[in-house]
């Protein structure tokens, strides 16, 4: 008997189960391990000491540390080349022979289409509807000359499913044709103007609101104390009078939240924003002396709990 040829990337990094990884012309993505690489940066590091290879996962790497190492054999990735976006399975749950997972997180391969190709961005961890089940993993469908994404997956009573992944821009729609406006969360990382030891001062804050569909429910809080409570500056609805009718998209004028935090005197700032509906958010936030426009904020201090924010459960169902 003779050995099989064979080419080795990396002696130690690879896909952690056979659904766990993308190929492509001359590329394969995959889930690791120690997070998310592809065979271009593992191949690259060869000329390094020790051969280390690039995590492309770190800025999610604390929610992909969560997932237990012996069960990312069942892991599933896949890759959409016409929204340039990759997707990969998260929170992996087995009960007796069945397996599925109980999210997924995706990145903009290239964020901005522009000729010169962009780092690669993660957006974040999405669910799908209760009823449409829970993702088992990724599958990819040709029909027509055109590649269609689906998910199998497991439903609350143990039945299988299919979910497509598609470019509908809206609330989930169930199979019974109920739409379900779709919540979502923004938390940024610790923001600082003046670097990480010195005292912070925040000037005029705008929030936009673009591509509304119906309505839209936000929810801006901030702290600046890893210990500390996010405290709530803005709460506001948004509707779009004209959906029913015309059924046109609209973009909501400028909400100024004047200083609302010039109260954070702390090096850093994190801001959490919360939201129902569909739209695209945009929150600037100026410097000292960029103005104290008329704020259109309640003055009432609330604070967010805890638990409903995905920094404490990421995977918390409606």
């Amino acid at each position: 008997s003779q050995t099989s040829m064979r080419r080795v990337i990396h002696p130690s990094v690879g896909p952690t189960g056979p659904f766990a990884a993308w190929t492509a012309n001359d590329e394969l993505v995959m889930r690791t391990a120690e997070g998310v690489t592809s065979i271009k940066y593992a191949g690259q590091e060869t000329s390094q000491v020790g051969n280390p290879h690039v995590n492309i996962g770190n800025e999610i790497k604390p929610l992909l540390d969560k997932d237990p190492s012996d069960m990312l054999l069942f892991a599933s990735m896949m890759v959409s080349s016409r929204r340039q976006r990759l997707a990969c399975t998260v929170w992996p749950i087995t009960d007796g022979a069945a397996r599925w997972h109980r999210g997924y997180v995706t990145a903009a391969l290239a964020p901005g289409r522009t000729r010169v190709p962009e780092p690669m961005v993660w957006e974040g961890v999405s669910t799908i509807p209760t009823a449409m089940g829970e993702i088992i993993q990724f599958c990819e469908v040709r029909s027509l000359g055109t590649a269609r994404l689906f998910a199998v997956t497991r439903k609350p009573d143990g039945t299988k499913g299919l979910a497509e992944w598609t470019s509908a821009w809206g609330d989930d729609v169930l199979a019974d044709g109920t739409s379900v406006p779709i919540p979502w969360q923004i938390l940024t990382r610790r923001l600082t103007i003046g670097g990480e030891y010195s005292v912070s001062s925040w000037g005029a804050v705008y929030l936009s609101l673009l591509n509304i569909r119906d309505k839209v429910d936000i929810v801006i809080s901030a702290r600046d104390r890893m210990d500390a409570e996010f405290k709530v500056v803005y709460t506001g609805t948004v509707t779009n009078p004209k959906w029913g009718a015309e059924g046109g998209y609209a973009d909501a004028e400028m909400i100024s939240l004047g200083t609302r935090f010039k109260e954070f005197k702390r090096p850093w700032l994190q801001i959490l924003i919360q939201g129902t509906g569909s739209c695209i958010a945009d929150l600037a936030i100026g410097g000292t002396g960029s103005g104290s426009p008329t704020e259109t904020s309640s003055g009432k201090e609330v604070c967010v709990q805890p638990e409903t924010i995905c920094q404490f459960d990421p995977f918390k169902r409606a």
